[in-house]
């Protein structure tokens, strides 16, 4: 046979539904599934319908995208019959299952998978490929099919039909060809029994005419007999409403005679089954003439593939959601937000709840929603002032969290407030102080003490007169105390009655002092050096150089200690050191405006030039999350690796982001941008500082109460009919 490009599937469409066949296409053509479709105005043209009708044959499988547009189009319709009358393998492409026509009954009798806008293309493309693999039969058929149009459209010329070299592989088709699917077509039967004629039509003899002569006129007598009864069949069919039945019976019958003369048939019955399959064709042709007058009947069977659509239907509407079916609700949620519908944000996003195995994402969407909702109503009602948080007056810079505390610096000294009940537990004096994990440190100038921070008790002090005291830093469990002033560093620790002077040699002062976890080293940064420190004997234990790099972060991590040194044009290096034998790896980074190191050192978070923010890791280097939201010009990031959250104050916010997910989660504006922010460990309460010094106390709300907050509040509205369409929330209106 000629050589002809085949296709895997050929698309049926409405240039209606354009956009989304070419997304199909591609996504097809990626997965390595030849689609062909015709991407100009579909049949405008009245060559085009030509054209299509061959693209039809071309193709091993023949998907009828259905929409309302392609029901109702005239030419969708003749090309589903065009294919279906060539015995094609039809699967149907649901796009749109809100039709309110009759569908050709291709439709409802073949293989369907939905494909609407809210479906997984991927997904359904995997689900589609099973059904459209094709086999040596499949392959035969559609040759066989593109040759006998080929033939038929030249008025059936002989050097058409099929080579001597094909016809034998066609005639062992063609006898088995009843128990596969598809079914060959009546063009084709004609087709290769035409073939044969040709090919024994110099293989005569008188005898051999005889015999084709008894038989012919035995089969003749048959397919008369037979013809009458299947007319007869048909009008008995007709008044019971079983038109297409018999069709459908009167179709295989003729095939069967078709396969019979085939194996029956010799050498001797030269021409036999040409004259059969003639036979064959007026009987057919009767039958039709006979069925067309059943317009009831027909009528009656398109009803009945409408109640099959119908049941089909009311099927896929009471499934339960599915967690794809819930994350899809939430990315409509996010982009109703981003678009500004927040009633339909809120719908969605109550809506996704339900369906997902962990509703947190939701739950932490609907924080958003709740928030946008509040700033939406009080810049209504003109008591903006009342949403952004409560105003901690007489503070001062310096006022920070301290595990359940508050720090607040004013005038006269360091006040601990509690931050559950509010109210002052402890009054101290004025002076250099620092706080690390339940402690807090302060030295008035003679003493240096470390007390509880949640109750303000006295736990350890040392008598310490220094002069001219830069800062002090304390250790997580209380073990040690540095204190540096502009040339030295002292070292305060249990073992000690009195401060012990350390040496820095030609390093400087100290612009920063890092302690271990369990208290046992601590590392000073120095302008050009960062020096390791054993806390117990004060004693230098290694020199790391670090450049002209005055803004070096550093942070302990298992048995190494990490350095973040951002250098000019936006350059950086992520350095791991192990603290065994002091080898180090070095991450160069690049397009980075500024990072902060986890307490924990497992992590570094990165504001880029690009406005992003993502966190590495810093054993690898490796991304770990890149947090979703609009390109942000980030003043200052921290990770808090035990809440799962990592804070950014961009402009006039602090934004909340879930680190795991990399979802935004809560906003907290000023009307001023913010400059710093501190927070509890666990992140449900911060206090955060704008450019005028005004201090301010958020607490992020629990999940029951917004939950409870937002039903009462904001009474999410239930998804219309339209919408749960849209967005495939079940159960849907019938």
């Amino acid at each position: 046979m000629d050589d002809i490009a085949y296709h895997d599937i050929f698309c049926i469409y409405h240039p209606a539904d354009i956009a989304f066949v070419r997304r199909l296409a591609a996504q097809m053509r990626a997965s390595g599934i030849d689609c062909w479709f015709d991407d100009s105005d579909f049949g405008k043209l009245a060559a085009e319908s030509a054209q299509l009708k061959a693209g039809i044959l071309q193709a091993y499988t023949v998907a009828i995208v259905l929409s309302q547009a392609s029901a109702e189009s005239q030419l969708c319709n003749e090309l589903i019959q065009h294919a279906v009358s060539h015995s094609k393998r039809i699967i149907t492409l649901i796009h749109d299952d809100d039709i309110n026509v009759e569908v050709h009954p291709a439709i409802v009798n073949n293989t369907y998978l939905f494909f609407r806008e809210q479906d997984d293309l991927v997904e359904r493309i995997e689900q589609l490929r099973p059904h459209l693999a094709v086999d040596d039969d499949l392959r035969l058929h559609t040759e066989l099919l593109v040759a006998a149009e080929r033939w038929r459209s030249s008025d059936r010329k002989s050097e058409h039909l099929l080579p001597a070299q094909n016809w034998e592989e066609a005639r062992r088709w063609l006898a088995g060809a009843n128990k596969r699917q598809p079914k060959p077509s009546q063009l084709q039967v004609e087709f290769i029994h035409s073939s044969r004629r040709r090919r024994s039509s110099g293989i005569r003899s008188r005898t051999r005419s005889r015999a084709r002569a008894l038989i012919l006129a035995l089969a003749l007598l048959m397919l008369v007999a037979v013809g009458a009864f299947l007319l007869q069949f048909v009008a008995r069919a007709i008044s019971n409403g079983q038109a297409a039945a018999a069709q459908a019976q009167a179709t295989q019958t003729q095939i069967a005679l078709a396969d019979a003369a085939a194996a029956a048939a010799n050498e001797g019955a030269v021409g036999l089954i040409d004259q059969l399959a003639a036979t064959s064709v007026r009987i057919s042709e009767s039958v039709g003439a006979t069925a067309s007058a059943a317009t009831v009947a027909a009528v009656e069977a398109q009803a009945t593939a409408q109640a099959r659509a119908t049941a089909a239907r009311a099927t896929q509407a009471h499934l339960p959601m599915r967690a794809i079916d819930g994350r899809r609700l939430l990315d409509a949620a996010r982009q109703a937000l981003q678009a500004g519908d927040t009633e339909l944000a809120l719908a969605l996003a109550w809506e996704a709840q339900s369906a997902l195995d962990d509703p947190g994402s939701a739950q932490r969407l609907l924080r958003l929603v709740a928030d946008t909702l509040a700033t939406e109503r009080a810049e209504e009602s003109a008591l903006l002032e009342a949403q952004i948080g409560r105003v901690l007056r007489g503070a001062l810079p310096g006022t920070t969290i301290a595990t359940g505390s508050l720090l607040l610096v004013h005038q006269d000294g360091l006040q601990i407030r509690q931050l559950q009940d509010d109210f002052a537990d402890k009054d101290l004096p004025a002076g250099l102080w620092a706080s690390a994990g339940k402690l807090l440190a302060l030295h008035d100038g003679e003493v240096a003490t470390i007390y509880a921070a949640d109750t303000g008790a006295e736990i350890r002090s040392w008598d310490a007169p220094l002069a001219n005291l830069q800062a002090i830093y304390l250790a997580a469990d209380g073990s040690a105390l540095v204190a540096v002033d502009d040339r030295i560093m002292w070292l305060l620790n249990a073992d000690f009655s009195e401060p012990q002077a350390l040496g820095v040699g030609d390093a400087g002062m100290a612009r920063d002092v890092v302690f271990a976890a369990d208290g046992r080293h601590f590392v000073s940064l120095h302008a050009e050096v960062a020096l390791l420190w054993d806390t117990q004997d004060g004693a230098t234990l290694a020199a790391f150089p670090l450049g002209m790099a005055v803004d070096a972060q550093a942070a302990f991590h298992d048995d190494a200690l990490v350095f973040f040194v951002p250098l000019e044009s936006e350059l950086a290096t992520l350095t791991r050191l192990s603290l065994d034998d002091y080898t180090a790896q070095r991450h160069s980074l690049v397009e980075t405006r500024m990072g902060t190191l986890a307490e924990d050192g497992a992590s570094l978070a990165l504001a880029q030039s690009d406005g992003s923010i993502i966190i590495l890791n810093t054993i690898d280097g490796a991304l770990r999350r890149r947090m979703v939201g609009e390109s942000l010009e980030a003043r200052k990031l921290a990770v808090l690796p035990g809440a799962g959250r990592l804070l950014a104050s961009v402009n006039n916010e602090l934004l909340l982001w879930h680190s795991a997910s990399g979802e935004l989660e809560a906003r907290f504006s000023h009307s001023l941008p913010v400059v710093d922010f501190s927070y509890s460990p666990d992140a449900a309460r911060f206090v955060t500082r704008d450019t005028d010094d005004v201090f301010r106390l958020w607490t992020l709300e629990s999940i029951d109460s917004l939950l409870e907050r937002i039903e009462s509040e904001y009474q999410p509205r239930p998804l219309t009919c339209a919408e749960r369409e849209q967005y495939n929330a079940r159960p849907l209106c019938l």
